[in-house]
């Protein structure tokens, strides 16, 4: 387990994966990579039937998970507003 910097400089942080979150970052934001490969797959037939990439508009990812330390937040005296809460698909106690 990597050492916990949101506590060493007294300040809280997001990151992109489980893992930093686990290791005491605040939260952490990332895409759901099974829903980016359903939304990718018709794309992806567009341009075997011929069509050229530069010609589909790009996408953003339309599902994403969120990941929070309570453990963290109650450390730094915070509180999550609960349909942020609500709304997370992981809470760390």
């Amino acid at each position: 387990m990597r050492s916990n910097k949101t506590f060493l400089f007294g300040i809280f942080f997001f990151a992109v994966g489980n893992g930093e979150v686990e290791s005491g970052a605040l939260m952490a934001l990332r895409c759901d990579f099974r829903e980016i490969g359903k939304q990718t797959a018709p794309i992806a037939v567009k341009i075997l039937k011929g069509m050229k990439p530069m010609d589909i508009p790009s996408q953003l990812p339309l599902s994403h998970r969120l990941t929070v330390n309570l453990k963290t937040a109650r450390q730094l005296g915070m509180t999550i507003n609960p349909h942020l809460l609500s709304s997370a698909k992981r809470l760390i106690e």
